[in-house]
C-alpha cells in the first residue's frame, strides 16, 4: 500500500521539482526581455504561493472562501487557487488517503441528476450555442461542491470558514460605503442616473444577497461570542453591512433584510436579557437620527416606490412572468437549456415595450432564480434544483434539532446562523437570477457536514 506514495514521492524529487523550477526560471528571464519586465516578479511569487499551498492547503482553502464576495475582482485568481488546491488534494489523497466517506454526501443524487439534465437541455436547446457556451462556467462553480467537502473539518464548519466569510463580506460592505459617499467608481455602479454601491460584487443585487447571508452569523456572535472583544468587533460590523445594504438601493434586499431581521428576533428571543433592552433603546433612536442625515432622500423615494403600480422596474418585472409562462408552456420538459431566458426576453413583444437604452438591453435575466432553472431545465430541472434545496434546508433543519438534543449549544447555534443565512437567501433568490449563485454552493456541503457533526456522540472536539 506505500508503494505508490513512495513512488509519487521520488517523482518529485526527481522530475517535476526540477522542472517546475527551470519553468519558473524560464518564464522569468523572457518576461525580464519584453518591454513588460516588472511582471517578472510574477513567475517566482507564483511558485512561492504554490509551495505554500502545497504545505499549507488550508491557507489555499480560506483564501476562496474570503474571494466569495468579490466577484467583481477575483478573475483567474479563484481559478488558479481552485486548481492548485485540487491539485494539493490529489497528491494529499495518493499519500494519506482520506476517511472513508469523507466525500459522501446525500446531496450528491441531486446535484448530479441537477448537473447533468441542464446538459441535455443546453444541448437540445433551440439556442444551444449560447447555452452550451455558458455550461463550463456553470460545470466550474459546481465543482467547489467538492472542494468545499473536502476541505470542511469541524474547525472549519464551526469556527473559521464562517468568520472568513463574513469578515470578506463586510470588507465588501465598507468598501461600498467608501465607494458610494466617496465617489469612487471601482466600488460602485452608475444605474439609470444613480450611484449603487456594488463593492467587491458584481453588482449592487450582489452585495445585498452577501449582506443577507453575513448578518444571521453578526447576530450570532453579537450574541453568544464567549469575549467581550469578539461580541464588540461582531456588533460593530452590523451596522457596516446595514449601511452597506442602503448603498445598494435594493429594494428587495431592504423587504428581504425586514424578513430576516423577524426571524433572527425569533431566533434568538430567549437569548435577550434586560440590557440588550436597555441597549436597543438607547441605539435604535441614535440610528434612525443617523439615518435622516447619511441616507440620501433618493434611496427613501426608490423605496417607496415599490407601492406605485406605474414603477417602471416593477412593470418590466412583471413582464419576465408572462414570457416565463408562456416559454415553459412550449417546452415544460426538457426546457431550454442555461442562460436560456435572456434570448427568449430578447425576442419578445414585453422586452420591446420596455427598452431602455440599447438592442443589448432586451437581454435580460428573469430577476428569480426558481424561474430560471424551470426555463433552463424544465420540469425536470426545477425539481432537480429544489430538491437540492430542499434536501440543504433539511440537513440544516436537523443539525441544529441534533446538536440542541446532545446539548452541543455551540454547534447549535452556528447551524441556526448558518440556516437563517441559507433561508434568506433562498427567498431572495424570488428577486435574483443565480443558479449556479457562490453562497448556494457554498451552503450545500457545509449542511452536510454540519449534519455530520451533530450525529457525533459525545462533546466537540474542539478546544
Amino acid at each position: 500500500m506505500d508503494a505508490l506514495p513512495t513512488k509519487l514521492e521520488a517523482a518529485i524529487a526527481r522530475w517535476i521539482l526540477p522542472s517546475a523550477v527551470l519553468l519558473v526560471v524560464t518564464a522569468t528571464l523572457v518576461v525580464l526581455a519584453t518591454p513588460s519586465f516588472p511582471l517578472a516578479l510574477l513567475p517566482p511569487l507564483a511558485a512561492l504561493g504554490g509551495l505554500a499551498l502545497f504545505s499549507r492547503p488550508e491557507w489555499g482553502f480560506l483564501a476562496v472562501v474570503a474571494l466569495i464576495p468579490f466577484g467583481a475582482f477575483r478573475g483567474l485568481l479563484l481559478f488558479g487557487l481552485a486548481a492548485g488546491l485540487a491539485a494539493v488534494s490529489l497528491v494529499r489523497g495518493i499519500r494519506q488517503p482520506a476517511p472513508a466517506g469523507h466525500l459522501r454526501s446525500n446531496l450528491w443524487p441531486w446535484l448530479l441528476g441537477f448537473l447533468g439534465w441542464m446538459l441535455i437541455s443546453s444541448l437540445a436547446s433551440p439556442y444551444r450555442a449560447a447555452a452550451m457556451a455558458e455550461y463550463p462556467a456553470f460545470l466550474f462553480n459546481y465543482a467547489f461542491f467538492a472542494l468545499y467537502l473536502y476541505f470542511a473539518s469541524e474547525r472549519a464548519t464551526r469556527q473559521t470558514v464562517p468568520v472568513v466569510l463574513t469578515l470578506g463580506i463586510t470588507l465588501g460592505a465598507a468598501l461600498a460605503i467608501a465607494g458610494f459617499y466617496l465617489r469612487i467608481p471601482y466600488f460602485v455602479e452608475d444605474n439609470e442616473g444613480f450611484l449603487r454601491g456594488s463593492g467587491g460584487s458584481v453588482s449592487a443585487p450582489a452585495l445585498a444577497l452577501s449582506i443577507l447571508y453575513a448578518v444571521p452569523f453578526l447576530v450570532h456572535w453579537t450574541l453568544t461570542a464567549p469575549r467581550g472583544w469578539m461580541r464588540a468587533l461582531a456588533a460593530a460590523a452590523i451596522p457596516v453591512n446595514l449601511v452597506g445594504m442602503v448603498t445598494t438601493y435594493s429594494r428587495g434586499g431592504a423587504l428581504v433584510m425586514v424578513f430576516l431581521t423577524g426571524l433572527l428576533t425569533l431566533q434568538h428571543r430567549r437569548l435577550f436579557r434586560p440590557r440588550h433592552v436597555m441597549l436597543l433603546a438607547v441605539f435604535v433612536p441614535l440610528a434612525l437620527l443617523l439615518a435622516s442625515l447619511l441616507v440620501p432622500p433618493s434611496y427613501w423615494k426608490r423605496q417607496v416606490s415599490l407601492a406605485d403600480s406605474d414603477d417602471f422596474s416593477i412593470g418590466r418585472r412583471t413582464t419576465y412572468l408572462r414570457v416565463a409562462r408562456e416559454a415553459f408552456a412550449e417546452r415544460p420538459i426538457v426546457g431550454y437549456g442555461l442562460e436560456a431566458f435572456r434570448e427568449l426576453y430578447a425576442i419578445s413583444d414585453e422586452a420591446r415595450a420596455f427598452v431602455r437604452k440599447s438592442q443589448e438591453d432586451l437581454r435580460r435575466r428573469a430577476h428569480n432564480t426558481y424561474i430560471e432553472a424551470a426555463i433552463g431545465g424544465g420540469a425536470i430541472g426545477l425539481i432537480f434544483f429544489l430538491g437540492l434545496l430542499g434536501t440543504a434546508a433539511w440537513n440544516l433543519h436537523h443539525a441544529c434539532r441534533n446538536a440542541r438534543a446532545r446539548g452541543d449549544v455551540e454547534l447549535g447555534g452556528i447551524a441556526a446562523a448558518y440556516r437563517l443565512a441559507f433561508v434568506g437567501m433562498c427567498v431572495y433568490f424570488l428577486i435574483y437570477s443565480n443558479i449556479d449563485n457562490k453562497y448556494l454552493i457554498f451552503s450545500l456541503p457545509f449542511s452536510w457536514r454540519l449534519l455530520q457533526l451533530s450525529r457525533q456522540p459525545g462533546p466537540s472536539s474542539l478546544p
